[in-house]
């Protein structure tokens, strides 16, 4: 959107009004986006001043991104146009161009924001993290304890008190097993929580 090689011909004003149309999620795709790339001010071939060129658009991404903190926690929503410029303007001016791929079957579009799915999934962690804490703390088993307590502390013992009867007695461990997580107020889906956390 703000990358091609058409935004050359486009005014800052423009641009940021671009950016402004979604002001959360343009700076997530500029930033996921920017390095595919070929900038057109850096002629072809030209490693050293590409990589400039890369390392200022990223530079000018983190600033944006700084700005747009002090914008949401204090909300001084002033320096907005001020974060939008730089987190989507400026890197769109140093990096823009056709787009490349780094790999051989790279798909040569641009990506959608991986934090999305990142953030979903690390909410959901918490969530059933958090859900796994007061479980334990109502259960008969009398563990009453803080999240990371529950999460440093408890998690590793659990998946042992839970693993390790079926791997060692296999499918006649399932009844013993069952009453484990009943005693301790787990359903399947934090059985499976513990076991996805605690990999080593």
């Amino acid at each position: 959107m703000v990358l091609p090689r058409c935004a050359a011909c486009c005014s800052v004003g423009e641009l940021a009004e671009l950016a402004f149309a979604d002001a959360d999620l343009v700076p997530l795709l500029v930033a996921e986006n920017y390095a595919n790339h070929r900038p057109d001010i850096v002629p072809p071939g030209n490693l050293a001043l590409r990589l400039r060129a890369l390392a200022k658009a990223a530079d000018a991404i983190s600033a944006g991104d700084v700005v747009n903190v002090r914008v949401r926690r204090h909300g001084n929503w002033g320096l907005m146009p001020f974060g939008v410029l730089l987190g989507c303007v400026v890197p769109a001016a140093y990096m823009h161009g056709p787009r490349e791929t780094f790999e051989m079957y790279e798909n040569n579009f641009t990506r959608f924001s991986a934090w999305f799915g990142n953030n979903s999934h690390q909410g959901k962690q918490k969530r059933l993290l958090a859900e796994l804490s007061c479980n334990m703390a109502a259960a008969e088993s009398g563990a009453t304890c803080s999240r990371a307590s529950v999460r440093l502390d408890y998690m590793p013992a659990l998946r042992t008190v839970l693993t390790w009867p079926l791997v060692q007695e296999g499918e006649e461990a399932i009844p013993r097993v069952i009453s484990s997580m009943q005693d301790y107020c787990i359903d399947r889906e934090q059985w499976d929580f513990v076991l996805d956390i605690t990999k080593f």
